[in-house]
């Protein structure tokens, strides 16, 4: 960043031509990472450029679930009530006991936790949407919360700077 300029120069994200991206005087909202730059006028991601008077109804969702996610918990739902029917079937031919009790807590309470620490490891991605020229467009996509978080937190407040300076300026 140019201390007198108060401009960030932008690396590894495609310009067009005509492009003036990081005119002087530009606001960074989110500096470049990962291949995204949010300025008081654009919104770089994925080697594209949007401009933020393109984009309308911002909003975040969650992706789909992950394949090792849904293979983990299949097995574990599985193994779970096999161990379930088997435990009932020794409970019909032997009769009721603790221990058959015991090892179906033991079993469901391991299966839970395996469910639990795969829906950690798995997790679904989260979604930076947002409406291009009336285009339903993903414009962010990643599995880190405290990045996504600033994400959306600089984009919103870019193009709230950016509604605030048009509405200044139509007065």
């Amino acid at each position: 960043m140019s201390p007198s300029s108060g401009t960030q120069a932008v690396q590894g994200i495609r310009r067009d031509h005509d492009d003036q991206s990081t005119e002087t005087g530009s606001r960074v909202y989110y500096p470049p990472r990962a291949g995204v730059l949010v300025t008081d006028r654009w919104f770089f991601t994925q080697g594209r450029r949007y401009d933020l008077d393109d984009l309308d109804e911002l909003h975040t969702r969650r992706g789909s679930m992950p394949v090792g996610r849904r293979a983990a918990l299949e097995i574990i739902a599985i193994e779970a009530i096999l161990a379930i029917v088997i435990v009932g079937a020794v409970v019909l031919v032997a009769g009721p006991s603790q221990i058959a009790l015991v090892v179906v807590l033991a079993q469901v309470m391991m299966a839970a936790t395996l469910g639990g620490l795969a829906c950690l490891r798995w997790r679904s991605p989260m979604q930076l949407w947002a409406l291009h020229r009336g285009t339903p467009t993903m414009l962010f996509s990643t599995r880190d919360e405290t990045e996504f978080g600033k994400l959306c937190r600089a984009a919103k407040r870019a193009i709230d700077f950016r509604e605030q300076a048009t509405d200044h300026d139509a007065n």
